[in-house]
Order: C-alpha cells, then sequence, then structure tokens
C-alpha cells in the first residue's frame, strides 16, 4: 500500500506518490463504447494499491484524459475515495498565455464537465506568464473557490519566488493561497525544457528553490521523477527527451543507479523513485505506467530507504560520508 503523505486541506491528503494521468488517453485508440479496458483496470490498480490521488489536466488528450479518468470515477463509485488534481490554463494554438482569469475559467468549466463532477479538489495553473499580475490571478481563482468549484489551489511549472509573491498578494488580501507546487525533478537534471515553459528544480541553479520548499513544507508534485523513461533503463527516448536529459553527468548518474539496483536486486526504476522520496523537501512523485504490472513495480519505491551517503554517491559519485548541515538561510512558512 502507498503511504499517505502531505494534508493539503483538512481532508484532503495526498498520498506518497500520485497516479499521473498524462498517458491515460494513449492506452485507447477510440474512446467510445465498448471502453478500452486498459486504461479502466489501469486505474483500478492504482486505488487497490492505496494509490489516492489521479493527476491530469485539460491538455491532455485534448480532454479525453479527464473524460476517461471521469468515466472510471463514475463507473466505479469511488469520487468520495479519489483526490483529483487536474490543470488549465496551458498555452493552446491560438493563444501563448492563458492564465489569465477568464481562460482559466473556461478551461476548469471545461474540466469539469469532462470528469463530470462538481468539484476538483486541487486546481493547478499549468503553466507561468510573469506579465500577469498575481493579484489578478488570485482574485480570479478565488471566485472558482468560492463558488465551490475547487477545494485547494496549487501551480506546475511556476518559480518559488512568484509563488511566494502569490502567496503573500492572497494572505494580505484574505485569498485562497496556493498549496502545492508541480515541477519537474529527478536524479537526472534537465539539461534544456522538453517542452515550452516548463520548469525544473533539479541542479544546482534551483538549489534556492529546493531549499525553500524544504523550510515551507509545501507538497512538491514532481512530474517525471523518471525523466521520461531515462531513469527506468530506457533508451529509446524521442528527440525531446534526449534533448532534455541525455549527456555525460545524467548518464553517469543512471550508470550509478542501475549499480545500486543490481546491488539492492530491485529495478532502477525503484531506485530512481527512491532518490526523489528520499529529498528533505516534501516530494510526491507523479508516476504514468502502461500497466498493473509495471504501475505497481514503481510503488514498491515506497519501500526502499535510501542513506543520505547512497543520495550523495547516486548525485555525485563520492563516497565521502554525509555530514548533517543546518539550512543556509531562513524561509517564511506559507501555512
Amino acid at each position: 500500500m502507498v503511504p499517505e503523505g502531505a494534508r493539503i486541506e483538512s481532508t484532503l491528503v495526498l498520498p506518497r506518490i500520485i497516479m499521473g494521468g498524462g498517458t491515460l488517453h494513449a492506452l485507447t485508440r477510440r474512446w467510445s463504447l465498448p471502453r478500452d479496458r486498459r486504461a479502466l483496470a489501469l486505474l483500478d490498480a492504482a486505488l487497490a494499491a492505496g494509490c489516492t490521488a489521479f493527476d491530469t489536466a485539460r491538455v491532455y488528450g485534448h480532454g479525453l484524459g479527464e473524460r476517461i479518468l471521469g468515466h472510471w470515477i463514475r463507473t466505479r463509485r469511488v469520487r468520495d475515495r479519489v483526490l483529483i488534481v487536474s490543470k488549465g490554463g496551458h498555452p493552446d494554438a491560438v493563444t501563448a498565455s492563458r492564465v489569465h482569469p477568464a481562460f482559466v475559467a473556461a478551461d476548469l468549466e471545461a474540466s469539469l464537465r469532462a470528469l463530470r463532477v462538481d468539484a476538483i479538489d486541487l486546481y493547478l495553473l499549468h503553466r507561468d506568464d510573469p506579465s500577469v499580475p498575481v493579484g489578478l490571478i488570485m482574485s480570479g481563482l478565488q471566485r472558482c473557490v468560492q463558488a465551490g468549484k475547487v477545494r485547494a489551489l496549487g501551480v506546475s511549472n511556476w518559480t518559488h519566488t512568484r509563488l511566494e509573491a502569490a502567496n503573500q498578494f492572497a494572505h494580505a488580501h484574505g485569498l485562497t493561497p496556493f498549496t502545492v507546487t508541480s515541477p519537474h525533478f529527478s536524479l537526472a537534471e534537465m539539461q534544456s525544457p522538453p517542452w515550452p515553459g516548463v520548469l525544473s528544480i533539479t541542479g544546482e541553479a534551483a538549489a534556492d528553490a529546493r531549499a525553500w520548499y524544504t523550510a515551507t513544507r509545501m507538497p512538491v508534485l514532481a512530474w517525471s521523477p523518471l525523466a521520461g523513461g531515462f531513469m527506468a533503463g530506457g533508451r529509446g527516448l524521442d528527440e525531446a527527451q534526449r534533448r532534455a536529459y541525455s549527456g555525460p553527468l545524467n548518464d553517469a548518474r543512471r550508470e550509478r543507479a542501475e549499480t545500486l539496483a543490481r546491488e539492492r536486486g530491485v529495478p532502477i526504476a525503484q531506485i530512481a523513485l527512491a532518490y526523489v522520496l528520499s529529498q528533505t523537501m516534501d516530494v510526491h512523485p507523479i508516476v504514468a505506467a502502461s500497466t498493473p504490472a509495471k504501475l505497481a513495480a514503481l510503488l514498491e519505491a515506497t519501500r526502499i530507504q535510501l542513506s543520505p551517503e547512497e543520495t550523495r554517491w547516486l548525485e555525485t559519485g563520492s563516497r565521502e560520508p554525509v555530514t548533517p548541515r543546518a539550512p543556509t538561510h531562513e524561509c517564511r512558512s506559507l501555512s
């Protein structure tokens, strides 16, 4: 069973690993009766294993991902047992920036219809546009919360400084703040963005962001924790994934992960996920799989405990003992 993690609202609890729905639509050629059972069987397996949070987005399969998840929730009658995470405000072919309240409200309504639910438990802005004032964004989202269509708010691919500014505005004006963030995080450092507008908190350049999330204890919903399959032993990456993750630094990290996986007698993907789970941040990896068996293997990563020395070795190759250090700076809690 997947252990519980952070509580983001009085009745909302994130499991340590979140089921990713970004590829659900790829499991069916045509979403019409008779329903393709592969996606539904995968969702059944996730819930049976204790994975109670399901991540999707308006842009996944042009809404098909949300329709599949909504159909499963409705036919299985599990609405009271699952936490729905969805995202809106992603740029489209016509509009490069869509975090304006009008676009977000339209996306939210479309998501509610596709999911066939009255409210989304955790609603995230999929991208950011720093030119849009945080006050405008937070005020627009507050109307969604007050209407009962959203229970908690978060962001995806926002910098921690922009997130802090938004929450400072929310607290100052009595509005609902953001309670989670969803950047990329993995043992593989992102060398270049695989898609426009995405943000990673890997590498030295993001050290301040990781320290801020550690200090504030804001849950980090890490997307692509296996680096698009790079840290699952996969070699058949597409061009975007090769550009994002291939290179000497990550090749060496993958080799060390493979070595540790052999020593532990587990798949490399479990070591890569255990690395993500071993961080001082409150990290909840979002994982995707094509079969229940593959998903079950990924969820086993919660049973693996890595020592600080093993984590350091995966990163740097150093076998030197790790000496715990106090934080070098303070961050204000947003709770």
